[in-house]
């Protein structure tokens, strides 16, 4: 190929002006020189791709984050949950709540979060804790929206405590008569008490829908 219709030998008289074009042609000339069959061995472009994500990608990130559990942290009723921090769509202070007539009592109402009504519960009368007085005022606690089963719901915190990092291999499943709680819904505990809560189960719980809809 004659220099002048090179775009390697274009490149090299202009090293820093590189126009998208040329770079294209000299994606192109690479691909027309290249002959694979040279090789008994030789990688598609398409797993040549995949090999650069993978070198690219810290070798440590896929075992880490099978190891690791990333929650978010939040106290309700004197417990501590936890959440999968990648379920999580919001948190916002608690303002109004509607209440809706004939639902269960771990129903709270219906909030407004950033445009969208969503349901609002309680966790706490949804796993058959006995609890005091649930009314809360405006401003009293907050609110987290998780999403699972292409649904949206949001439940009641006394405070959001941060976001932790929950190693799978500390988790243990206790029984039901120490906390309270149908291991259905747990994924698992931590030595410090702490209660990561199993969302799938959540919401795969057939007392979510009332009247045909989702609460």
């Amino acid at each position: 190929m004659p220099d002048s219709d090179n775009p390697l030998g274009q490149l090299e008289r202009n090293p820093k002006k590189i126009a998208w074009e040329t770079a294209r042609q000299l994606l192109h000339y690479i691909a027309s020189e290249w002959n694979p069959v040279e090789e008994e061995d030789a990688e598609t472009p398409a797993m040549l791709v995949r090999r650069a994500r993978l070198l690219a990608k810290p070798p440590e990130e896929a075992a880490v984050s099978a190891k690791i559990c990333r929650a978010l942290l939040f106290a309700l009723g004197g417990e501590r949950y936890a959440v999968q921090a990648e379920s999580v769509r919001a948190v916002t202070v608690l303002t109004h709540i509607t209440p809706v007539p004939c639902t269960p009592g771990f129903y709270l109402g219906v909030v407004n979060v950033r445009g969208n009504v969503i349901s609002a519960i309680d966790l706490r009368l949804l796993f058959g804790i006995l609890v005091g007085d649930a009314e809360r005022e405006p401003g009293e606690g907050a609110l987290v929206v998780v999403e699972g089963a292409g649904l949206e719901i949001s439940f009641l915190a006394d405070e959001v405590l941060g976001v932790v990092d929950i190693p799978w291999s500390s988790l243990s499943l206790p029984s039901e008569a120490l906390i309270g709680i149908s291991p259905d819904y747990i994924a698992g505990t931590t030595a410090e008490g702490v209660i990561l809560l199993d969302l799938e189960a959540l919401f795969a719980d057939d007392r979510l829908i009332v009247n045909e809809e989702v609460v």
